[in-house]
């Protein structure tokens, strides 16, 4: 959901450098066919984009489009979210391929995955939840300050890979 619902304004590069996805609600939100929402305070964050989605273009993919969602195409399903009508479609491509397995492989395993990337790279577990939007374990440390920068969660994200696969054949041909 939070993906669908991100808009080309939502791709912000920071005064250091660091490029991110800023999620949050936004009542004068650029586009106006669909209403941003998140599931609870967590959710509102600044999320560095990986190394690897620069390297393959989806910046500037996304500095290219049109003002307003990144992803038009998607429409709200009977719940009236995004993620509804999406997730069924990518159900049913993954039951053609042969690979959906009911609530273990399906679109929110991508989730599932990257939040064992970001543990297999000794990513600290309050880092890991700043990135993942999770409610912070340390409840009352996390309520001062104005949490991690978000050059200290880029850092943490390069950690994160996967050697195991070959995307050369996503990145833009020059």
């Amino acid at each position: 959901g939070e993906i669908l619902q991100l808009e080309t304004g939502d791709i912000v590069t920071g005064k250091t450098g660091v490029t991110f996805f800023d999620i949050h609600e936004d009542p004068n939100r650029e586009s106006s066919d669909m209403k941003k929402s998140l599931k609870n305070v967590n959710s509102w964050r600044k999320v560095p984009i990986h190394p690897e989605l620069v390297r393959l273009g989806f910046v500037d993919w996304a500095r290219e489009q049109p003002t307003g969602r990144l992803f038009p195409e998607a429409r709200a399903g009977e719940n009236k979210k995004l993620s509804d009508r999406f997730s069924k479609w990518f159900n049913s491509y993954l039951t053609k391929r042969g690979v959906w397995v009911p609530r273990k492989k399906v679109f929110h395993s991508f989730r599932g995955t990257f939040a064992d990337r970001l543990k297999h790279a000794g990513v600290p577990l309050d880092k890991r939840e700043a990135i993942m939007g999770w409610e912070p374990a340390g409840k009352m440390d996390a309520r001062y300050g104005e949490g991690f920068t978000i050059e200290a969660l880029s850092e943490e994200m390069e950690k994160t890979g996967y050697p195991e696969l070959d995307f050369s054949f996503l990145f833009p041909h020059k």
